[in-house]
């Protein structure tokens, strides 16, 4: 079929759609229509993209009348000058390509490009793998930059964008764990700067925070900073209170997402030299200062209980790690800990750490556990399961709760380690509410069954690592 008579069908095909009767079908009918409109229009790019490509290898832009490529297709869509550039760089990496002889290649990012022209991912997936690739560091080979594509692809096909950017974060802490700059050189970023206080009375906090630190202040943030614990003062008579613009709001992008710019916040004072053998700022300083208080408050003892435990640091790793020292142990809340910090951290033993073995991932050894059934399991769980199973779901074990995943409690079912597994609040209120339901596979893991579709999804989100390795097929 030529392009001629593949956009006569297609333009005769969306009038068709636009036509098509949406109040006779059911309400789960509606679903499937919607969720199939979502797919094919997930792949219409795909061929602009091969337009593009070879538009920009064939032809010039003042030929067609404009200045530019980005000119050219403003002028002829009414498109932005942004999207217009993105376009025209999508072309390039997701189109195929042609040798000086005019042999066909795959396009750069075949892997994208495949699920891309299939509907299993969309533009927003494409975006967070397009900056992940771009942040992969030269140092990483061709092959091992092809497969973390193919894994994050793969991951793409269960997970909402917002997840995908997750699972991105991790990937590239396991490939390139140093980042840009040598460990001396991070180091020297650790800081906290106290700015001036303002006629308002406020003051600007700003600067970078260690993994020990940000470890600390994970367990506390998880106790006290939950939502309703701290209601908001009465206000003044004479004043109006500034109602929140979107109170349900999900937390800043910035905060999940490596690869998004800064808000637009205060620039912090420039570091402050204190003249001292080590050559450190006020700033690191300050830093140091604000660790050894919450390190302090943590060995108190005087916070409460957190998730079955005293409120403080609990650490997983693995027994290969620890016995190299080298690698990364994970928090209670998700922080990567080098295993340096991890071991100056066990030298105190006031936190709950839980040891692993790398291969068949049996418990080997679980400080400070005991046989109170409800701490002790939770720490099982957290080493096991890291946060919330919940398809897609990024929870942190501080913020989950125990949930009987082979028969729920009012069904029969047991407290026993291996019928547990860890969900959110509303993992949890969804499984009650919306006939989801959990399954243990013969591998330990947990499985989400939809009650629609009855598809088992597994959330590798917590785990990280199984990214980069091929999902066996599932053993229901």
């Amino acid at each position: 079929m030529s392009i001629d008579e593949a956009l006569a069908a297609f333009t005769a095909g969306v009038d068709a759609l636009l036509a098509a009767d949406v109040d006779t079908p059911s309400h789960h009918e509606l679903l499937t229509h919607f969720t199939g409109i979502e797919d094919q229009t997930r792949r219409i790019p795909t061929a602009g993209y091969a337009i593009l490509a070879r538009l920009q290898r064939e032809a010039s832009p003042v030929e067609l009348g404009a200045t530019s490529w980005t000119k050219l297709l403003t002028l002829r869509t009414r498109m932005s000058t942004g999207r217009a550039r993105r376009l025209l760089t999508r072309a390039r990496q997701l189109a195929p390509r042609r040798t000086l002889h005019g042999e066909q290649l795959p396009p750069q990012w075949e892997h994208t490009a495949t699920a891309l022209a299939d509907g299993t991912i969309g533009d927003e997936h494409v975006e967070v793998i397009a900056k992940f690739l771009a942040a992969l560091p030269a140092s990483v080979d061709p092959t091992t930059s092809a497969h973390a594509e193919a894994s994050l692809v793969q991951a793409a096909a269960t997970l909402d964008p917002r997840s995908l950017t997750v699972a991105a974060i991790h990937l590239l802490a396991l490939l390139h764990p140093d980042g840009d700059e040598p460990a001396d050189a991070a180091a020297r970023k650790v800081g906290l700067h106290l700015g001036n206080q303002q006629p308002d009375g406020l003051s600007y906090l700003s600067g970078w925070i260690s993994p020990t630190l940000r470890a600390l202040i994970e367990p506390i943030q998880a106790k006290f900073a939950e939502r309703g614990r701290h209601p908001r003062p009465e206000p003044e008579a004479e004043s109006e209170p500034e109602p929140d613009p979107n109170p349900d709001s999900e937390p800043a992008a910035a905060e999940d997402d490596p690869f998004a710019p800064h808000p637009d916040d205060p620039p912090p004072p420039p570091p402050t030299p204190v003249l001292d053998h080590l050559w450190r700022t006020r700033a690191q300083y300050t830093h140091d200062a604000f660790a050894t208080a919450l390190d302090l408050l943590l060995r108190s003892n005087t916070l409460g209980t957190l998730n079955g435990l005293p409120t403080t640091v609990v650490v997983t790793t693995t027994l290969q790690e620890l016995q190299a020292g080298a690698g990364h142990a994970v928090t209670g809340g998700g922080t990567r800990l080098p295993m340096r910090d991890l071991i100056t951290m066990a030298a105190d033993a006031y936190h709950y750490l839980a040891v692993f073995d790398g291969h068949t991932s049996m418990a080997l050894h679980l400080g400070r556990a005991q046989r109170c059934a409800t701490g002790a399991q939770k720490l099982m769980l957290f080493g096991r399961e890291r946060g919330c199973t919940c398809p897609g779901c990024t929870v942190d074990f501080y913020r989950t709760q125990a949930h009987h995943g082979v028969a729920d409690w009012k069904h029969h079912g047991q407290t026993n380690i291996d019928d547990l597994t860890l969900a959110c609040g509303p993992g949890n209120q969804m499984i009650e509410d919306t006939g989801w339901k959990t399954r243990r596979r013969p591998d330990g893991r947990y499985a989400w069954i939809d009650p629609v579709t009855g598809r088992p999804h597994v959330n590798n989100l917590h785990h990280p690592e199984r990214l980069l390795t091929p999902e066996d097929d599932d053993p229901f």
